[in-house]
């Protein structure tokens, strides 16, 4: 008979590495973290780490060897749609409220950590879907006919996981559209949020990645229909807000879209033996967008309840994935209500009386 691995997880991202780092430090070594890609590859994101991300990095074992490679934000300018700059507020912590690293060497540093570790990985295996035998899930199957048996499986693929969707779930979506420039003249340590009319409820948003390097993006809640706009707020963004920043840079390489899915209920994420961690499961945050940390969050949720599960056999232990991820996250279905709110010019103006003003913004 050929082996049987305790847990196949499908993507080698945060939530795939969070799984198998927290299922190797519950003693579960017979385990095989997979990957279409080899590492290091491109991946679209702001590379946002906030204070909830930097605590799972620690618990890690890797938050000072995170630090050596990032960049650290020490203030974010939230601007209103009426160029008011809100006020910030203060958080104590040891750590910088938030650091900046691109997601491929993140992504990379996250796998070179499980590859210490002794985890069996497996770059540049393309699945093309779940193994199911008579109504159970035996394991995966790969692009090439690979079979690879497995007692559990988890999908940690990210927004493009339709193919392991076993129950064919709804999820919503929003795109974004990031370039990367270099010399620009933005605050050094600072990050900047625009809440324009037009791209409400979300935002574009400046990263500093380094002292003269910047991450440029929008995110925007559209109908596939409207994707030719995006382009255009992108480049509103930088003519309208940006511009005095702006005189002498150039960007690296090209401007490019990516996908971004959610939900505001935690539900169907667990379906057999097959668990679905961070984005895969749409564990985002609707009003941020940021996923990392929640990736991380629900990778360690996903591997306490697999080592249950095979320690007692019962399939209660993986059910109770959900139940936890779904307290964790319990603000979720009230960030339908926040989005709603923000999504009119005129309520800003109750953000700016609430939160307070610390100027206008003149680019």
């Amino acid at each position: 008979m050929s082996h049987v691995y305790d847990v196949a997880i499908i993507g080698a991202g945060p939530a795939g590495s969070s799984v198998a780092h927290h299922l190797n430090s519950r003693g579960i070594k017979n385990v095989l973290l997979i990957d279409k890609c080899v590492f290091p590859r491109e991946k679209i994101c702001g590379g946002a780490l906030f204070l909830e991300t930097q605590e799972c990095l620690d618990e890690m074992g890797i938050l000072e060897e995170v630090k050596t490679l990032a960049y650290a934000v020490k203030r974010n300018y939230n601007i209103t749609p009426y160029g008011v700059i809100l006020k910030g507020r203060v958080v104590e912590s040891p750590n910088p409220k938030l650091l900046i690293l691109r997601r491929e060497t993140f992504d990379n540093l996250l796998l070179n950590h499980i590859k210490r570790l002794e985890v069996p990985v497996r770059e540049e295996m393309c699945i093309n879907g779940l193994w199911e035998q008579n109504g159970k899930i035996s394991g995966i199957i790969s692009r090439e006919g690979e079979h690879v048996r497995a007692k559990v499986v988890v999908i940690a693929t990210g927004a493009n996981s339709s193919r392991f969707d076993l129950k064919r779930r709804q999820y919503f979506k929003a795109i974004g559209y990031v370039g990367r420039f270099e010399n620009t003249r933005f605050e050094k340590n600072t990050c900047y949020t625009i809440y324009d009319r037009d791209f409400l409820p979300l935002y574009g948003w400046v990263i500093p990645e380094a002292d003269n390097l910047a991450n440029i993006g929008i995110g925007l809640e559209l109908p596939m229909s409207r994707q030719n706009k995006i382009k255009k707020y992108f480049e509103k963004l930088n003519a309208t807000y940006f511009k005095p920043y702006m005189k002498e840079a150039r960007l690296v390489g090209f401007a490019k879209g990516f996908p971004l899915r959610y939900t505001y209920s935690i539900k169907d994420i667990v379906d057999r033996n097959v668990l679905y961690v961070g984005e895969a499961g749409g564990i985002v945050n609707a009003v941020t967008g940021e996923g990392i940390s929640q990736a991380l969050i629900s990778g360690k949720f996903a591997a306490h309840a697999i080592s249950n599960y095979l320690n007692n056999n019962e399939q209660r232990e993986l059910t109770n994935y959900e139940k936890k991820v779904r307290r964790k996250f319990s603000i979720f279905p009230w960030l339908r209500l926040v989005k709603s709110f923000m999504g009119y010019k005129l309520n800003w103006r109750i953000i700016e009386m609430v939160q307070g003003k610390e100027g206008k913004f003149l680019p």
